[in-house]
Protein backbone atom coordinates (compact mmCIF):
# COMPACT_ATOMS: atom_id res chain seq x y z
CA UNK A 1 0.00 0.00 0.00
CA UNK A 2 2.89 2.30 0.84
CA UNK A 3 4.45 1.64 -2.56
CA UNK A 4 1.17 2.51 -4.28
CA UNK A 5 1.07 5.87 -2.47
CA UNK A 6 4.61 6.66 -3.50
CA UNK A 7 3.78 5.71 -7.07
CA UNK A 8 0.80 8.04 -7.09
CA UNK A 9 2.87 10.92 -5.68
CA UNK A 10 5.54 10.26 -8.26
CA UNK A 11 2.93 10.22 -10.98
CA UNK A 12 1.53 13.55 -9.80
CA UNK A 13 4.99 15.14 -9.86
CA UNK A 14 5.66 13.79 -13.30
CA UNK A 15 2.41 15.29 -14.56
CA UNK A 16 3.28 18.66 -12.99
CA UNK A 17 6.73 18.45 -14.57
CA UNK A 18 5.19 17.81 -17.96
CA UNK A 19 2.84 20.77 -17.58
CA UNK A 20 5.75 23.07 -16.64
CA UNK A 21 7.74 21.75 -19.56
CA UNK A 22 4.85 22.39 -21.94
CA UNK A 23 4.46 25.98 -20.66
CA UNK A 24 8.18 26.70 -20.91
CA UNK A 25 8.28 25.02 -24.30
CA UNK A 26 5.46 27.23 -25.60
CA UNK A 27 7.05 30.40 -24.22
CA UNK A 28 10.44 29.50 -25.71
CA UNK A 29 8.88 28.87 -29.12
CA UNK A 30 6.98 32.19 -29.04
CA UNK A 31 10.04 34.13 -27.93
CA UNK A 32 12.15 32.46 -30.61
CA UNK A 33 9.63 33.33 -33.32
CA UNK A 34 9.25 36.91 -32.10
CA UNK A 35 13.02 37.50 -31.96
CA UNK A 36 13.44 35.96 -35.39
CA UNK A 37 10.84 38.27 -36.94
CA UNK A 38 12.28 41.28 -35.07
CA UNK A 39 15.82 40.48 -36.18
CA UNK A 40 14.81 40.10 -39.83
CA UNK A 41 12.84 43.37 -39.73
CA UNK A 42 15.78 45.20 -38.21
CA UNK A 43 18.14 43.67 -40.77
CA UNK A 44 15.94 45.04 -43.58
CA UNK A 45 15.92 48.60 -42.17
CA UNK A 46 17.02 51.31 -44.63
CA UNK A 47 17.67 55.04 -44.03
CA UNK A 48 14.76 57.38 -44.71
CA UNK A 49 15.63 60.21 -47.11
CA UNK A 50 15.75 63.61 -45.37
CA UNK A 51 13.42 66.37 -46.43
CA UNK A 52 15.04 68.15 -49.38
CA UNK A 53 16.84 71.43 -48.80
CA UNK A 54 14.77 74.51 -49.56
CA UNK A 55 15.99 76.38 -52.59
CA UNK A 56 15.33 79.76 -51.00
CA UNK A 57 14.96 79.31 -47.22
CA UNK A 58 15.34 83.02 -46.43
CA UNK A 59 14.31 85.28 -49.35
CA UNK A 60 16.45 88.39 -49.63
CA UNK A 61 14.73 91.68 -48.95
CA UNK A 62 15.31 94.61 -51.27
CA UNK A 63 16.68 97.87 -49.95
CA UNK A 64 14.31 100.81 -50.11
CA UNK A 65 14.94 103.32 -52.85
CA UNK A 66 16.57 106.59 -51.72
CA UNK A 67 14.17 109.42 -50.97
CA UNK A 68 15.15 112.99 -50.09
CA UNK A 69 12.45 115.29 -48.79
CA UNK A 70 12.37 119.02 -48.25
CA UNK A 71 11.44 118.74 -44.57
CA UNK A 72 14.82 117.22 -43.75
CA UNK A 73 16.64 120.12 -45.38
CA UNK A 74 14.44 122.65 -43.58
CA UNK A 75 15.17 120.99 -40.24
CA UNK A 76 18.87 121.22 -41.04
CA UNK A 77 18.49 124.94 -41.75
CA UNK A 78 16.64 125.48 -38.49
CA UNK A 79 19.30 123.54 -36.56
CA UNK A 80 22.07 125.80 -37.80
CA UNK A 81 22.34 129.34 -36.64
CA UNK A 82 23.56 130.41 -40.06
CA UNK A 83 22.96 128.75 -43.41
CA UNK A 84 25.71 126.61 -44.91
CA UNK A 85 28.39 128.75 -46.59
CA UNK A 86 28.53 128.73 -50.33
CA UNK A 87 32.00 127.18 -50.32
CA UNK A 88 30.42 123.88 -49.26
CA UNK A 89 28.74 123.69 -52.66
CA UNK A 90 30.54 122.41 -55.79
CA UNK A 91 32.83 124.92 -57.44
CA UNK A 92 31.21 126.77 -60.33
CA UNK A 93 32.35 126.13 -63.87
CA UNK A 94 32.49 128.60 -66.71
CA UNK A 95 30.84 127.69 -69.96
CA UNK A 96 33.15 125.80 -72.35
CA UNK A 97 34.01 127.01 -75.85
CA UNK A 98 31.51 126.46 -78.61
CA UNK A 99 33.54 123.69 -80.22
CA UNK A 100 33.51 121.75 -76.96
CA UNK A 101 29.78 122.31 -76.56
CA UNK A 102 29.08 120.70 -79.90
CA UNK A 103 31.21 117.70 -78.97
CA UNK A 104 29.59 117.34 -75.53
CA UNK A 105 26.02 117.52 -76.83
CA UNK A 106 26.67 114.35 -78.75
CA UNK A 107 26.74 112.62 -75.36
CA UNK A 108 23.17 111.89 -74.12
CA UNK A 109 24.35 112.69 -70.60
CA UNK A 110 25.24 116.23 -71.67
CA UNK A 111 21.80 116.76 -73.14
CA UNK A 112 20.25 115.39 -69.96
CA UNK A 113 22.36 117.74 -67.81
CA UNK A 114 21.46 120.78 -69.93
CA UNK A 115 17.78 119.85 -69.72
CA UNK A 116 17.81 119.67 -65.91
CA UNK A 117 19.81 122.88 -65.57
CA UNK A 118 17.17 124.61 -67.66
CA UNK A 119 14.47 123.30 -65.32
CA UNK A 120 16.46 124.43 -62.30
CA UNK A 121 16.70 127.93 -63.77
CA UNK A 122 12.91 128.05 -64.03
CA UNK A 123 12.57 127.17 -60.32
CA UNK A 124 15.37 129.53 -59.32
CA UNK A 125 13.92 132.45 -61.30
CA UNK A 126 10.57 132.00 -59.55
CA UNK A 127 12.38 131.77 -56.22
CA UNK A 128 14.20 135.08 -56.85
CA UNK A 129 10.96 136.72 -57.85
CA UNK A 130 9.15 135.51 -54.70
CA UNK A 131 12.04 136.61 -52.47
CA UNK A 132 12.34 140.04 -54.05
CA UNK A 133 16.10 139.71 -54.46
CA UNK A 134 17.63 143.20 -54.90
CA UNK A 135 20.09 142.14 -57.62
CA UNK A 136 18.70 138.93 -59.15
CA UNK A 137 20.92 136.61 -61.15
CA UNK A 138 20.11 136.62 -64.85
CA UNK A 139 19.82 133.49 -66.96
CA UNK A 140 23.19 133.81 -68.66
CA UNK A 141 25.05 134.26 -65.37
CA UNK A 142 23.14 131.35 -63.86
CA UNK A 143 24.17 128.99 -66.68
CA UNK A 144 27.78 130.18 -66.63
CA UNK A 145 28.21 129.90 -62.85
CA UNK A 146 26.30 126.66 -62.40
CA UNK A 147 28.54 123.68 -61.42
CA UNK A 148 27.64 121.71 -64.56
CA UNK A 149 30.52 119.23 -64.30
CA UNK A 150 29.53 118.20 -60.80
CA UNK A 151 25.90 117.75 -61.80
CA UNK A 152 26.91 115.62 -64.79
CA UNK A 153 29.10 113.44 -62.55
CA UNK A 154 26.19 112.98 -60.13
CA UNK A 155 23.86 111.98 -62.97
CA UNK A 156 26.45 109.58 -64.34
CA UNK A 157 26.93 108.01 -60.90
CA UNK A 158 23.29 107.66 -59.83
CA UNK A 159 21.31 107.78 -63.07
CA UNK A 160 17.91 109.23 -64.01
CA UNK A 161 16.28 108.42 -60.64
CA UNK A 162 18.68 110.80 -58.89
CA UNK A 163 18.07 113.49 -61.52
CA UNK A 164 14.30 113.22 -61.17
CA UNK A 165 14.56 113.26 -57.38
CA UNK A 166 16.73 116.36 -57.43
CA UNK A 167 14.39 118.10 -59.85
CA UNK A 168 11.35 117.41 -57.63
CA UNK A 169 13.34 118.37 -54.53
CA UNK A 170 14.45 121.77 -55.89
CA UNK A 171 11.03 122.55 -57.34
CA UNK A 172 9.34 121.89 -54.01
CA UNK A 173 12.07 123.57 -51.95
CA UNK A 174 12.22 126.82 -53.91
CA UNK A 175 8.44 127.18 -53.68
CA UNK A 176 8.33 126.49 -49.94
CA UNK A 177 7.00 129.41 -47.90
CA UNK A 178 9.50 128.91 -45.09
CA UNK A 179 12.40 129.04 -47.54
CA UNK A 180 11.04 132.16 -49.20
CA UNK A 181 10.59 133.77 -45.76
CA UNK A 182 14.18 132.91 -44.86
CA UNK A 183 15.36 134.40 -48.14
CA UNK A 184 13.48 137.62 -47.46
CA UNK A 185 14.89 137.85 -43.93
CA UNK A 186 18.41 137.55 -45.34
CA UNK A 187 17.72 140.08 -48.09
CA UNK A 188 18.21 137.46 -50.78
CA UNK A 189 21.51 136.17 -49.35
CA UNK A 190 20.27 132.97 -47.73
CA UNK A 191 22.20 130.89 -50.29
CA UNK A 192 19.63 128.11 -49.89
CA UNK A 193 19.71 126.99 -53.52
CA UNK A 194 23.45 126.29 -53.72
CA UNK A 195 23.51 124.56 -50.34
CA UNK A 196 20.45 122.44 -51.19
CA UNK A 197 22.16 120.95 -54.26
CA UNK A 198 25.02 119.60 -52.17
CA UNK A 199 22.70 118.52 -49.34
CA UNK A 200 20.47 116.53 -51.71
CA UNK A 201 23.52 114.79 -53.21
CA UNK A 202 24.93 113.93 -49.78
CA UNK A 203 21.60 112.54 -48.57
CA UNK A 204 21.13 110.47 -51.73
CA UNK A 205 24.70 109.17 -51.60
CA UNK A 206 24.32 108.20 -47.92
CA UNK A 207 21.06 106.35 -48.59
CA UNK A 208 22.53 104.54 -51.60
CA UNK A 209 25.49 103.38 -49.52
CA UNK A 210 23.15 102.31 -46.72
CA UNK A 211 21.07 100.37 -49.27
CA UNK A 212 24.17 98.66 -50.64
CA UNK A 213 25.22 97.75 -47.12
CA UNK A 214 21.73 96.41 -46.41
CA UNK A 215 21.78 94.27 -49.55
CA UNK A 216 25.23 92.90 -48.66
CA UNK A 217 23.94 91.92 -45.25
CA UNK A 218 20.87 90.34 -46.88
CA UNK A 219 23.06 88.32 -49.25
CA UNK A 220 25.12 87.13 -46.30
CA UNK A 221 21.94 86.20 -44.42
CA UNK A 222 20.59 84.26 -47.41
CA UNK A 223 23.91 82.46 -47.93
CA UNK A 224 24.00 81.60 -44.23
CA UNK A 225 20.43 80.25 -44.39
CA UNK A 226 21.27 78.13 -47.46
CA UNK A 227 24.39 76.78 -45.72
CA UNK A 228 22.39 75.97 -42.60
CA UNK A 229 19.77 74.19 -44.72
CA UNK A 230 22.48 72.09 -46.36
CA UNK A 231 23.90 71.26 -42.94
CA UNK A 232 20.44 70.22 -41.78
CA UNK A 233 20.14 67.78 -44.67
CA UNK A 234 23.61 66.37 -43.96
CA UNK A 235 22.77 66.10 -40.26
CA UNK A 236 19.52 64.24 -40.96
CA UNK A 237 21.32 61.88 -43.34
CA UNK A 238 23.97 61.17 -40.70
CA UNK A 239 21.34 60.52 -38.02
CA UNK A 240 19.43 58.18 -40.34
CA UNK A 241 22.58 56.27 -41.22
CA UNK A 242 23.43 55.97 -37.52
CA UNK A 243 19.88 54.77 -36.78
CA UNK A 244 20.07 52.10 -39.48
CA UNK A 245 23.51 50.98 -38.29
CA UNK A 246 22.11 50.60 -34.76
CA UNK A 247 19.15 48.65 -36.17
CA UNK A 248 21.47 46.27 -37.99
CA UNK A 249 23.51 45.76 -34.82
CA UNK A 250 20.31 45.07 -32.85
CA UNK A 251 19.18 42.62 -35.56
CA UNK A 252 22.26 40.47 -34.96
CA UNK A 253 21.53 40.46 -31.23
CA UNK A 254 17.89 39.54 -31.89
CA UNK A 255 18.85 36.67 -34.21
CA UNK A 256 21.35 35.35 -31.67
CA UNK A 257 18.70 35.58 -28.93
CA UNK A 258 16.20 33.80 -31.23
CA UNK A 259 18.75 31.02 -31.77
CA UNK A 260 19.26 30.70 -28.02
CA UNK A 261 15.49 30.61 -27.43
CA UNK A 262 15.16 27.94 -30.10
CA UNK A 263 17.95 25.96 -28.39
CA UNK A 264 16.04 26.18 -25.12
CA UNK A 265 12.92 25.02 -26.95
CA UNK A 266 14.79 22.02 -28.41
CA UNK A 267 16.27 21.09 -25.04
CA UNK A 268 12.89 21.24 -23.33
CA UNK A 269 11.35 19.24 -26.17
CA UNK A 270 13.96 16.52 -25.59
CA UNK A 271 13.20 16.54 -21.86
CA UNK A 272 9.50 16.21 -22.67
CA UNK A 273 10.25 13.29 -25.00
CA UNK A 274 12.32 11.58 -22.32
CA UNK A 275 9.55 12.23 -19.80
CA UNK A 276 7.02 10.70 -22.20
CA UNK A 277 9.23 7.64 -22.70
CA UNK A 278 9.57 7.19 -18.93
CA UNK A 279 5.80 7.40 -18.53
CA UNK A 280 5.25 4.81 -21.22
CA UNK A 281 7.75 2.47 -19.60
CA UNK A 282 5.99 2.94 -16.27
CA UNK A 283 2.68 1.97 -17.87
CA UNK A 284 4.30 -1.11 -19.33
CA UNK A 285 5.59 -2.16 -15.92
CA UNK A 286 2.19 -1.62 -14.33
CA UNK A 287 0.43 -3.70 -16.94
CA UNK A 288 2.93 -6.59 -16.70
CA UNK A 289 4.46 -6.48 -13.24
CA UNK A 290 5.48 -10.17 -13.42
CA UNK A 291 7.27 -9.63 -16.73
CA UNK A 292 4.76 -11.69 -18.77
Amino acid sequence: MKSNLLAKIEEIYLQLFKIVLLIVLTVALMVSGFLLVKGLAEMAATPNPPSPAKENPAPARKAEKPTVDVDGFLKELERQETPPPEKAAPAPQTSPPKAEKIEQKEDPLDAMTDSYIAKLWTYFAGYQSSCGVPNPTDKQTFFQAFPRTNLKQWFQKFGPEFAESQDRFEQKLLQNERVIALCKSKSGKAQVFVASLTWHYQQWDAQVKAGERFEREERQRVESAITEEQRRVEREQYLEEARVAAKHADSIKSLVAALIAFGVFTSIALLLIFSKIESNLRVVRLVAPDGT
